[in-house]
């Protein structure tokens, strides 16, 4: 009753309201044929194209006049878009870098936000700084991942110019229409939205070509343009990108041992909404490590970030509340399909193959397990129907069987409603069905529901669920969920490494824009939650209270305070542990930037035993200086520490430091030299790498890896043919 209550309280709240969006429709002139794309605008040029200008400041103003003129301007032909700005600066706040491809976020920069299907599924937005350097970002579906949308790995084939002068800077960029899906349709509306952001007295301001209200909750859907692109016919994009890749490796007291490896993908584009490709033999390797975390007081699996291009295209589609599909768990595979269709009113995706071995995570009450699995065959398939205002229902299913023996089956759906424009509904549920092998590739783990955490053979179905309501105004925003799984439930595919848990949560946050000299922004938000195992035994209540504030001269600062008034680990029960931070983040200009965050309080000890409650502190500080636009050094410092609460004997004490020297030669060129100290485990790791990419698909690189007397060199070459 409780739960139906407050769902019928936040739709009370929001009855009534309502914001009509118009959206105006717009011929785009054909490109004449002088035009030449060279950034520079040169005068005439764009005297016949579609223009709006950029009037509106949108953070931290609230639909203010924009304090800069900007102009964007549109021209098409028979295989792509052109687009242009013209972007008035004040020389004293001006920032611009050469830099290599998506690392110019912090500078002043502009572009076109593309909504093709006119539904918000995947906004992506193409755009350049002065100097030319390629911004393209993918926001996520909202009808699936309301939280952390922006997906910046996302690389679109296309081609952007930029040039300066004392008051101004221009771009233009080249943008085919084959390098983005489409629906087939003959007419074509795409909306859109120019974007910039520039700073002012050295904050950051955005502003774009309409409008957009804090009350309404989809900021996408109130874009107020769409292009005419009617009876466009692109070519269709065919792709083959080989590679060859070799390495040799050494140890101390050994010989190097030399290896290569070759093979590519191939992407067949089978209409303007619909692709395959096929990967033979790929190497997925990262051009970087991956930055250390801290696991020494944590009992379960930690989560990084997908980062290999193959899988990043079409990810979006199974972005769902809960990590059913974690794509980094086909770790070493041998040939792999995708298919992916972005219909007007359906989208799916498939993806199988083989994978000679991947991660085997087995999730628990208090701890996880992990090893590594044999051979096995994995798919997973994906189908949703798009409805309006970022809303959708879907299914998605996974299958992975090895084969020594043993399968993962999990079958989900998932729906996100808008209820009105303020308001909106989303809940999945998730069954699994697993078949352990009998095989030894994990040790340790917990048993469950008399069952052993061996991988002996035995049969088990679990289930996961999720459902939430998220009320939002120009000031306010509401939040209740629950959410949770059963200790049978695993995702064999994806990344869950806990179970056995349900979770009720209600949240509401204010936020204040005052938009002042000394205060832009500010906000407070509170939290109440409460965890019980599946069966209904309490595991945790806590409450988190949270505040922030975004100063003048770009400084933003905020603290926390988080009280756990029981929490029960192991059967064990403690009261009390209360934890407080805070955070500070400085950039006075492109040359400087820094920022601190500490915190401190009572913890459950959770690797030893003894289990008790000791003090921690963490503290993790960051730094970059930026040289002459093209030369940037990096720092990261993350020191944690616990001690008993009596008599003060250190439990734990360790730190990781993390500094990289990133020099861009051109914007295809960098040098790049990372240098990593884990004090927890004692291990060094130096990675040198000089990278040319002249483009999304083609790159070439050289560089190592020492760690710890092992060490690596390795030359990889890629090329993307056709188009």
């Amino acid at each position: 009753m409780r739960k139906l209550g407050l769902f019928v309280l936040l739709t009370a709240a929001t009855a009534g309201f309502g914001q009509t969006i118009s959206v105006t429709e717009h011929e785009v002139p054909l490109k004449p044929e002088g035009l030449t794309l060279d950034g520079s605008m040169a005068p005439g040029e764009w005297a016949e194209a579609l223009s709006l200008p950029l009037r509106w400041e949108i953070n931290p103003g609230y639909n203010t006049p924009a304090p800069l003129a900007t102009e964007g301007y549109l021209f098409k032909d028979d295989q792509a878009l052109y687009v242009a700005f013209r972007c008035s600066v004040d020389p004293s706040d001006f920032r611009a870098n050469l830099n290599r491809r998506d690392a110019a976020w912090e500078d002043d920069f502009v572009g076109i936000a593309l909504d093709v299907y006119g539904d918000t599924r995947n906004m992506v937005f193409l755009g350049s700084n002065a100097f030319g350097v390629q911004l393209d970002v993918r926001k996520n579906d909202p009808a699936n991942h309301m939280d952390d949308q922006m997906d910046i790995s996302y690389d679109v084939e296309f081609e952007a110019l930029g040039a300066r002068s004392s008051g101004e800077y221009t771009v233009e960029l080249r943008i085919p229409f084959n390098a983005l899906q489409f629906g087939s349709s003959k007419e074509q509306r795409w909306k859109f939205t120019f974007f910039r952001q520039t700073y002012t007295q050295g904050v950051q301001v955005n502003v774009q070509a309409n409008p957009q209200y804090r009350e309404i909750f989809c900021a996408d859907c109130q874009f107020a343009h769409a292009m005419i692109l009617d009876g466009i016919k692109p070519k269709l994009r065919r792709q083959l990108i080989p590679y060859a890749f070799g390495s040799a490796v050494g140890a101390p007291g050994s010989a190097a041992v030399p290896g290569a490896k070759v093979g590519g993908s191939a992407f067949v584009g089978l209409n303007a909404a619909s692709s395959v490709e096929l990967a033979v033999n790929p190497d997925f390797s990262n051009v970087e490590a991956d930055v250390a975390q801290v696991s020494v007081n944590s009992s379960f699996a930690l989560f990084y970030p997908e980062r290999r291009p193959f899988f990043i295209e079409g990810s979006d589609q199974f972005a769902t509340r809960q990590n059913y599909v974690y794509t980094r768990s086909i770790a070493n595979p041998v040939g792999l399909t995708k298919f992916t269709n972005q219909g007007q009113k359906y989208r799916s995706y498939v993806l199988t193959g083989y994978d000679a071995a991947s991660p085997y995570l087995v999730p628990g009450r208090n701890f996880s397990a992990y090893g590594t699995s044999g051979a096995n065959w994995s798919t997973v398939a994906r189908i949703q129907r798009r409805l309006p205002y970022a809303s959708g229902i879907g299914l998605l299913a996974t299958q992975r069987t090895y084969f020594e023996g043993g399968s993962g089956t999990l079958a989900a759906a998932d729906v996100n409603l808008r209820i009105s424009d303020a308001l909106r509904f989303k809940a999945e549920v998730a069954l699994s069905d697993t078949r352990e092998p009998n095989a030894n590739w994990v040790t340790g783990g917990e048993n469950f529901k008399g069952r052993t955490a061996a991988l002996d053979g035995e049969r088990f179905q679990g289930l996961a669920l999720y459902g939430g309501l998220v009320r939002q105004s120009k000031h306010w925003t509401l939040r209740a969920d629950v959410m949770g799984q059963s200790p049978t439930f695993r995702a064999e595919m994806g990344f869950e490494p806990q179970n056995d848990w349900m979770r009720y949560e209600a949240g509401a946050s204010y936020n204040g824009f005052p938009n002042q000299k000394w205060i832009k922004t500010w906000g407070v938000y509170n939290e109440a939650t409460q965890f019980r195992y599946f069966d209904g035994d309490l595991r945790q209540n806590h409450h988190l209270a949270w505040g922030w504030i975004q100063w003048g001269g770009n400084v933003r600062s905020s603290a926390f305070h988080r009280i756990r008034f029981d929490e029960v680990f192991k059967n064990v029960r403690f009261s009390n542990l209360r934890t407080y931070g805070v955070n500070l983040n400085w950039k006075p200009s492109q040359t400087f930037s820094t920022g601190i965050e500490w915190n401190t309080g009572h913890s459950i000890v959770y690797n030893e035993m003894p289990l008790r409650v000791g003090r921690e502190s963490n503290t993790a500080v960051d730094l970059q200086i930026q040289v002459g636009g093209q030369l940037r050094w990096n720092h990261m410092l993350i020191h944690s520490q616990m001690h008993e609460l009596v008599g003060a004997e250190l439990i734990y004490r360790g730190f990781i430091y993390r500094s990289g020297i990133e020099w861009s030669i051109s914007r295809a060129t960098e040098l790049r030299l990372v240098g990593q100290w884990d004090d927890f485990a004692s291990r060094l790791l130096v990675q040198p790498v000089l990278t040319y990419r002249p483009n999304a698909f083609t790159l070439l690189y050289a560089g190592g890896q020492y760690v710890q007397g092992a060490w690596q060199a390795y030359l990889k070459g890629q090329v993307a043919l056709g188009s």
